[in-house]
């Protein structure tokens, strides 16, 4: 009890301290004289000092309001060095007007220009530039008054026709479209002239006199209705703020936190905060007072429901900690009858991070999960075990089954599994007569289906992979069409690309294929790469290729039936006619080979020249598609 008094004691300890370095911060960034670094250094000195909590929310969001203030001031302070080397700058320029408006002798605009200087000036001294740094400014300045004076002097004799002016221009305004707070603006501009020259008490300075007030109060009324009305509108807004503070006064005053309703209390929480931040601004006068009160108040809300957040976290945490401990429960039935008591245990008060929420809702399913799932690998246990005891060879049945049904995709593994399940199969004894003929039926069937399902497997393999070869040798194609058309400044453009789409693509995965294609496709894009002279030499081993690309057109065009070329038929008879003899006289193998065979050469041979190839290809790819519809 002592700890927790003490601990509450530090906290508001920490809570005034903070609560006046805040103080200090916000009266500052208010002030509207000019912010020194020596302040701001005053305020990080004193943040640094205080000892900071990591386990209080509020007077962590205190902290972070602190460091927004900062923030500001450090702005405002680099706005003012910009600031002071601007009018720096600008000084000596409008001494130089000055001088040059005294010699024109034009007081009109010499006599503001000579305050907006003095004004200057003074702005530099209270921005921290010393008398030192000024005075040769001053000098000057001081130098050029009596000038100044002087033309005031004699300026009156004008005066009449410039309140003349100041007449027309502020009856100008009346009824304008121009913003209220602009044309305020320009009024109070126009009575800033009107009161700089002089007056000799002459009925006619009188007269232009009520002339002006008159045209001033006309012009102005758009502005006080203006202004009355914002007035009245932060008069609304305020009664809105105070019954708004009222109201969570209120709330604070009755609540009765050791049994609150804490999800009412979150709803409570957001819906004022949102009407605070809606309900418009108030007359400054007005404004930091209720900001205080409201921002005081709000912080005690805040602390309960952090502390409640807290509290529910751990409460949450501890309920995951119990489950997990049922996961090695011996009594699987008792494990589960407790995880659902727990799970109705499970809710959130007041919710954190919505990041930290799904993590902790992802934790307590996966520890719930993994109770029940102890339970079905039991019932799985049980029923693999009364498999277990049926005989041998229906097991064996199964499992053969069960292997053709597969999806085989280690097919040297399958095929050596069933191996092994026939080699099982042919050590197995006996079985009843009554069940031999049927169980040897079955373990037949699923043998010979396997075998079929095996063979589709492979030739579907092999047709991948010739589609993959084939998809190469295109990439190949296309390069030995850049040989002779091909854009000298547009080679390393196409080749990068085509370089790109090759590595994209898959390699294949018999070793000796892949090397000879990626030999054929380097050697391609090698010559293209090394110019002309290279390119013409393989262009002549092109042509020479060709008669062993029409040979490959007419083998795979014999090996379909498919029709060959006119101008073929003779070469075609030609080469049955050998294909004969060295088949009887010889016993050699049929010279004009498989389709699959003819396919892998076909690609990895390389073309004829580009104006000779896409005919063959086209010749060769014919004859390939109609051994497809046989």
């Amino acid at each position: 009890m002592r700890l927790q008094i003490e601990a509450s004691r530090r906290n508001r300890q920490l809570q005034q301290e903070l609560g006046s370095l805040l103080d200090d911060a916000k009266k500052i960034l208010a002030s509207k004289r000019p912010v020194t670094e020596q302040e701001i250094k005053s305020l990080e000195k004193r943040r640094k000092q205080v000892d900071w909590p990591t386990d209080s929310e509020q007077l962590n969001k205190t902290l972070h309001r602190f460091k927004d203030i900062d923030k500001q001031l450090r702005k405002r302070l680099i706005h003012q060095r910009e600031q002071r080397s601007a009018e720096l700058e600008r000084l000596p320029r409008m001494l130089e007007q000055l001088e040059d408006l005294l010699k024109k002798k034009t007081i009109k605009e010499a006599a503001p220009l000579h305050d907006r200087i003095h004004s200057s000036i003074n702005h530099l001294k209270t921005l921290g530039v010393t008398d030192k740094e000024l005075g040769r400014y001053t000098r000057r300045l001081h130098a050029l008054t009596p000038q100044v004076r002087e033309l005031q002097s004699w300026r009156s004799w004008g005066g009449d026709e410039a309140r003349e002016r100041l007449c027309n221009e502020i009856e100008s305004l009346i009824g304008s479209e121009i913003n209220p707070t602009k044309l305020a603006a320009e009024i109070r501009r126009l009575r800033n002239e009107w009161n700089q020259l002089r007056s000799d008490g002459s009925a006619a300075v009188k007269t232009l006199r009520k002339r002006f007030d008159k045209a001033a109060r006309e012009a102005y009324k758009p502005c006080e209705i203006f202004f009355k009305q914002q007035a009245e509108e932060r008069s609304d807004h305020l009664q809105v703020k105070q019954a708004l503070l009222e109201r969570l006064e209120a709330y604070l005053a009755s609540a009765d936190w050791s049994h609150m309703d804490w999800k009412a209390a979150v709803k409570f929480q957001r819906q004022l905060s949102n009407d605070w931040r809606q309900a418009g601004p108030v007359d400054r006068r007005k404004n930091k007072e209720i900001e205080t009160r409201y921002h005081d108040a709000i912080a005690v809300l805040d602390e309960h429901l952090a502390r409640e957040r807290e509290h529910n976290l751990a409460q949450r945490k501890a309920l995951i900690e119990r489950i997990r401990g049922l996961i090695e429960y011996e009594n699987i039935n008792h494990a589960i009858d407790e995880c659902k008591q727990l799970q109705s245990q499970w809710h959130t008060t007041v919710p954190g991070k919505r990041k930290l929420e799904n993590t902790l809702w992802q934790e307590f399913r996966e520890a719930c999960d993994a109770v029940f799932d102890r339970r079905r690998q039991q019932h799985q246990a049980h029923h693999e075990l009364e498999k277990q005891n049926r005989a041998q060879k229906q097991q064996l049945c199964e499992q053969l089954e069960e292997l053709t049904r597969s999806t085989m995709t280690d097919l040297a593994e399958a095929e050596r599994q069933m191996h092994k399940l026939v080699d099982q199969w042919n050590e197995t004894g006996p079985v009843a007569k009554r069940d031999h003929q049927a169980l040897e039926k079955r373990f037949d069937k699923a043998r010979d289906t396997f075998q079929a399902h095996a063979a589709a497997l492979h030739e579907e393999a092999t047709q991948e992979q010739l589609a993959l070869l084939r998809k190469k040798a295109g990439y190949c194609t296309e390069a030995e069409q850049l040989l002779e058309h091909a854009d000298p400044t547009a080679v390393n453009s196409i080749i990068e690309d085509l370089n790109k789409q090759w590595n994209e693509t898959a390699s294949l995965k018999d070793t000796d294929t892949e090397q000879a294609i990626q030999q054929r496709y380097r050697k391609l894009r090698d010559a293209l790469m090394a110019g002309t002279e290279q390119r013409d030499k393989l262009l002549n081993e092109l042509q020479a290729n060709l008669e062993h690309r029409k040979e490959l057109c007419l083998r795979m065009e014999i090996l379909c039936g498919a029709d060959s070329p006119a101008e073929e038929q003779q070469a075609r008879m030609e080469f049955q006619a050998n294909r004969l003899a060295e088949a009887i006289g010889h016993g050699v193998d049929d010279p004009v080979g498989s389709v699959t065979d003819l396919e892998r050469e076909w690609y990895l041979s390389a073309g004829a020249r580009p104006g000779q190839e896409k005919d063959l290809q086209e010749r060769f790819e014919k004859a390939r598609k109609t051994a497809g519809q046989q």
